[in-house]
């Protein structure tokens, strides 16, 4: 049959065509699991040079290997999907109980468990890098003060208010005794915006780097995924008090301050990645409590609030429903369900631990090797890894080379003007798979479907090809830099 008649393709050349596309996605799908078996062993080598641990299990440290599922497919937020990666064993909220569960789940985005032989160590007995920790202390004297810039902010809804809801300032105003469950319900919605506000730049940083195998890429990546998982904790938070996360409307613009009122002289911008983007925008959004790391303010910080939302949830004793609330692998942590008040705690005390920490020694880590959000930034902008000197915790360990990125430019507030047609129409195409990644992830907690959720990731995938498209694309009329993803939001 032929492939074109007339020069017009024929139908035989479409699904010619179709059927190499699916070759080379398959293709794709098995590199991407070589890639992640080599991450997993990379992760083991810097382990060793670190701390002088094995990179295997030793005879005193059995190794236990969660059960599979083979019978549904896992999706990887910003990878390829694997199948049997469920996990019916070792559950998140079982190494939370168990700190001698023999399982590690390899840090990296879109890994299934990997089984290495270290132990996840309880509180105050792990090595100095556990990602769980806050690593406070005299580092902080090491850290520039974070203080960000503040070019113009889009216009939309006023400044650091999530649609619909109070500030976060207005909210902690509440007296304790007024924190019900109508409070809860609007503090998860604002939580919902604030960890989804992170996501857009951290994704224009990790996808304007060059090589994915480095490490600034891969931490980045991590994080990536855990922002991801934050967001979906504190959906389920919400659906189990009887909300229902408004997504759509919580997606904000770009350049803009975070959601809530929190840290309000952070203007979280969309660029490249950058000295200068590291340090002013990822930096500032995770800066711990501690004045040193950035400068004085008196606007409410992010620990701070997830500090009140627990302090209402132990006050409240509100009623937990598992109703609607979804149970899916996001990267390599396990969402699940939160039925009882311990649950609440450990999810609430992960996403501080994950991003900004505790206010714990650096010494008091879960094992897991890798620093909280904030100090693994911190480790790209000062281009050395944190190690422990006589006089506290500094950025003077091994180098970590800044990498080559594409030199996307910072989006101007209400996006780029005047694009040529070609931008523009990458531009609406970026849009309206974001517009879907948001409305479908809003239908899946509303029906308290993982299928629907599974689609999400997958339209959420298909944004890269045209963000890397546009970074590859000059601005013209002699600026420096190219154009890249402006993540406008449907109400835009």
């Amino acid at each position: 049959m032929p492939y074109a008649v007339d020069g017009r393709a024929t139908p035989h050349l479409l699904e010619r065509l179709s059927a190499e596309r699916d070759r080379v996605e398959r293709r794709i799908t098995e590199l991407a699991g070589t890639r992640d078996r080599l991450d997993s062993v990379i992760t083991g080598a810097t382990r060793n040079l670190r701390t002088g641990r094995p990179c295997r299990a030793g005879p005193s440290e059995p190794v236990r290997i969660p059960a599979r599922r083979a019978d549904r497919v896992e999706d990887d937020p910003l990878g390829a999907a694997r199948p049997g990666n469920g996990l019916v064993a070792a559950s998140f909220a079982s190494r939370r109980r168990n700190p001698d569960v023999s399982v590690r789940d390899g840090r990296r985005l879109g890994e299934g468990v990997r089984v290495t032989g270290v132990r996840e160590e309880a509180s105050g007995t792990g090595g100095p890098f556990g990602r769980r920790t806050f690593m406070a202390s005299a580092v902080l004297t090491a850290a520039a003060p974070v203080a960000a810039a503040a070019p113009a902010r889009a216009a939309g809804r006023p400044e650091g208010t999530a649609s619909g809801c109070r500030s976060v300032a207005q909210l902690l105003a509440v007296p304790e005794d007024g924190r019900g469950v109508d409070w809860l319900r609007e503090a998860l919605q604002v939580a919902v915006a604030l960890e989804l506000a992170t996501i857009p730049p951290y994704l224009c940083g990790w996808w304007s780097v060059g090589d994915r195998t480095s490490h600034v890429a891969r931490l980045i990546r991590r994080i990536i995924g855990d922002e991801m998982y934050h967001m979906g904790v504190v959906c389920n938070l919400l659906v189990a008090v009887g909300g229902r996360p408004r997504i759509t409307d919580a997606a904000p613009a770009y350049p803009g301050p975070l959601p809530g009122g929190v840290r309000e002289e952070v203007n979280v911008y969309l660029s490249g990645l950058t000295r200068p983007f590291v340090h002013d925008v990822m930096m500032a959004i995770e800066a711990p409590e501690a004045p040193l790391a950035r400068g004085a303010t008196t606007s409410p910080s992010i620990g701070h609030f997830y500090d009140d939302l627990l302090r209402a949830f132990r006050s409240t004793a509100p009623g937990l429903s598992a109703r609607g609330q979804l149970s899916q692998r996001i990267g390599s942590d396990v969402l699940e369900p939160v039925t009882d008040l311990d649950g609440v705690e450990r999810a609430i005390g992960i996403i501080k631990e994950q991003g900004e920490g505790t206010s714990s020694s650096p010494a008091d880590a879960f094992g897991d090797d890798h620093p909280a959000h904030y100090y693994a930034f911190g480790e790209i902008y000062h281009g050395r890894q944190l190690r422990q000197e006589e006089d506290g915790w500094r950025f003077t360990g091994a180098p970590v080379p800044f990498p080559d990125a594409r030199p996307m430019a910072r989006v101007p507030a209400g996006g780029w003007p005047d694009p040529p047609r070609r931008v523009k129409d990458l531009l609406d195409r970026f849009d309206t798979a974001y517009a879907k990644v948001l409305s479908t992830l809003e239908a899946a907690w509303a029906d308290g479907d993982a299928r629907t959720l599974g689609s999400a990731v997958r339209t959420m995938r298909g944004l890269e090809g045209p963000a890397l498209e546009l970074m590859e694309t000059g601005i013209p009329g002699g600026a420096r830099g190219t154009y890249g993803p402006q993540f406008r939001p449907p109400r835009a």
